[in-house]
């Protein structure tokens, strides 16, 4: 009886807390969801009394998917109800569902929402958009997102699943019933997050490319290939084609894929897939609005992959990052170090990362200026100030920083002027090069592609902007898998990467090990980040088998639990302050010899709690769980280690660089 007037009681009682939020300025999108739930915990299943029930899901795109759903459902006559405010956790779907029945229910969903939440849905169609690098602390490897996929959809066994055929993540999960949906356009530079196939690990080869890791793959291994389009979207100059039928052309706030996507789902539906026109930007989704003469866009920033595409998309003469790292932006932001900035020429940066995003500017040559505001109304003043009148200000927000930048384009607080000057928090001046030297230095960056997962490649662009500052010649050589080491190479990099971008590695060093091992013993500079670490050692666990490492570092990893994940910081006899960085492992190592890097001031480092110390050192080589970059964030090892590349070399001493900047910005990480 109580559990009958509870279930009675959950709507009413929902509704009245929306309402009343409502009343108050508030969303009410997630309170009013939990209190449905606290009184019928079945409330989602509730789902099952729209006739047609779709859900949208994978790290990117989802809001922009569900809403052009919506419109085109709308447009072929039906009702429907949505949760395009982007709630999409289990109090977001509830809330949602408080509206009355309608003859359509589209529902964004968050990935790892959606095992738990999809029998209850209970669908007849499943749309996933992509997948990509996405809250690496939260979600984990891309590969375990897309395993966490497979089991939501293993869950609804009757229902049509309509994948992203371009990305071999998505094209790889099983379902009795598939779709397809491909594109064709023209390749836009993002960074990919596939290292290898899913289905057997080997590498795969492209025939063509359009974003990321997605385009027309095959597979030479076990000849996994992209399959066959039930639905094709073609992007032309005066029109975007879907199964052959001209639809006007795209505005350049619509992401291509999330159009094909939502016109692919509305056909699987047996709907007529038909727009007339394509739906105004929203602000804070590439919508615009002028300010004291110039036009202001806001986009969100959630990955490389998102934020790479919108500052293709908007160019602008001077652009404002909000960057903050809370659990909703992803705890670390080395993500920042994959994004492709050459769009950018002027920046001001502001939120609590604020100093880590002009730490990353500071390496970009085209930089002409770059400031920090600790307050997001002064770092808007500042990029106004930035941008000419008539220019384009580009704002780019991660996502709890995404209200901040809504609200300083608010139409009640829109200023007809530029403010007045406020000084910056710091300033990331371009570094004139000192006198040049007849040296050269190279770098060899080893299986960017496949240990490239935690943004450690900028490791590669760090030491060569500090050895060009003191000018001195650099050059990086991007080592791929079938690629040959030269012995010549000054400084080896190797960064973090997925389970499986590991083996591949792996079975690519061992071709290398005779060289490897040479190197490391002769003193050549090398930096191993995790999962570039652990091949290095005595034995390592990947995919649950256990695999006979390069042998030249004392060290053996296992997996071990928990998962250690987090804010690291280690005191190190290699310098004088406090190494910071953020690690993402799930092997525990232990030393087996050699010389810890370091021992842990806050994190765990090799092993939980800090118990087996921080890292390696053995000869010239350094071990490290430090994500981070570790070299951005951490000048000081850059410069130990290029200073023993001088020696090597009887350079003498380096020229000191200018760091303060840098390690304001280390100190303010290690004390957050």
């Amino acid at each position: 009886m109580k559990q009958t007037l509870a279930r009675l009681l959950a709507r009413p009682l929902a509704r009245a807390a929306r309402q009343g939020l409502k009343l108050a300025g508030h969303g009410g999108t997630s309170l009013p969801g939990r209190i449905a739930l606290a009184f019928d915990p079945a409330f989602i299943a509730r789902a099952r009394r729209f006739p047609r029930r779709v859900v949208v899901t994978g790290t990117n795109g989802k809001t922009s998917t569900v809403s052009l759903i919506t419109l085109l459902l709308r447009s072929a006559g039906l009702s429907v109800v949505s949760n395009m405010e982007g709630a999409n956790m289990r109090q977001g779907l509830a809330a949602a569902l408080l509206a009355p029945p309608a003859e359509a229910l589209v529902m964004e969903v968050d990935e790892f929402t959606l095992p738990e939440t999809a029998r209850a849905l209970d669908p007849q169609l499943v749309v996933v958009t992509g997948l990509f690098r996405d809250q690496l602390d939260r979600y984990g490897e891309v590969a375990v997102v897309r395993d966490t996929l497979q089991r939501a959809i293993d869950t609804v066994p009757e229902a049509t699943i309509l994948l992203n055929g371009d990305d071999p993540l998505t094209a790889s999960l099983r379902a009795a019933r598939r779709r397809f949906f491909r594109l064709t356009q023209a390749a836009l530079d993002v960074p990919g997050d596939c290292a290898g196939c899913p289905q057997c690990g080997a590498p795969l080869s492209y025939r063509s490319r359009t974003y990321a890791q997605l385009g027309e793959f095959e597979c030479p291994a076990c000849g996994f290939a992209a399959p066959e389009a039930d639905a094709r979207g073609v992007v032309l100059p005066e029109a975007f084609v879907f199964n052959g039928t001209a639809l006007p052309p795209l505005p350049v706030h619509l992401h291509p894929y999330s159009v094909l996507a939502s016109l692919a789902a509305v056909d699987a539906l047996g709907l007529p897939a038909r727009i007339a026109a394509w739906p105004a930007p929203i602000l804070g989704r590439g919508g615009s609005v002028t300010m004291a003469r110039r036009k202001v866009t806001v986009v969100l920033g959630k990955n490389p992959a998102s934020v790479s595409w919108n500052l293709a998309q908007h160019p602008g003469d001077a652009h404002l990052f909000l960057v903050n790292n809370r659990a909703a932006d992803g705890r670390d932001v080395s993500w920042l170090w994959d994004v492709n900035l050459a769009p950018v020429s002027r920046a001001v940066a502001t939120g609590e990362r604020a100093l880590e995003m002009l730490t990353r500017l500071r390496y970009e040559p085209q930089i002409a200026q770059a400031s920090a505001y600790p307050k997001p109304e002064e770092a808007f003043a500042a990029a106004l100030r930035e941008t000419p009148e008539g220019g384009h200000l580009v704002v780019v927000a991660t996502y709890t920083q995404l209200p901040a930048a809504l609200a300083l384009t608010d139409t009640a607080r829109r200023p007809t002027a530029v403010p007045a000057a406020v000084a910056p928090e710091a300033v990331a001046q371009p570094r004139a090069p000192l006198a040049r030297r007849p040296h050269h230095v190279r770098i060899a960056l080893l299986f960017p592609e496949q240990l490239g997962t935690y943004g450690d490649s900028g490791n590669a662009v760090v030491l060569q902007k500090r050895l060009q500052w003191r000018g001195i010649e650099a050059s990086i050589d991007r080592i791929g898998l079938s690629d040959v080491l030269s012995a010549d190479a000054d400084i080896l990099l190797l960064g973090g990467g997925e389970d499986r971008g590991q083996r591949l590695a792996l079975a690519s060093m061992r071709a290398m090990q005779p060289m490897l091992k040479a190197m490391a013993e002769d003193g050549v500079p090398a930096l191993l980040v995790c999962g570039g670490l652990q091949p290095y050692g005595e034995s390592l666990t990947l995919e649950g088998v256990e695999h006979e490492g390069l042998g030249i570092l004392p060290i053996v990893t296992r997996p071990g639990k928990p998962r250690l994940v987090g804010k690291l910081c280690v005191n190190s006899p290699l310098v004088p302050h406090t190494l910071v960085g953020f690690e993402n492992h799930g092997g525990h190592t232990t030393l087996l010899g050699g010389t810890r890097l370091g021992e842990v001031v806050s994190g765990n480092g090799n092993a939980a709690t800090g118990s087996q110390g921080e890292g390696i050192l053995l000869h010239r080589t350094i071990g490290t769980y430090l994500h981070g970059p570790v070299l951005a964030r951490n000048p000081a090892l850059a410069d130990v280690m290029l200073g023993w590349v001088a020696e090597r070399h009887g350079w003498g001493a380096l020229d000191p660089l200018e760091d303060a900047m840098e390690a304001r910005a280390a100190r303010a990480l290690c004390a957050g």
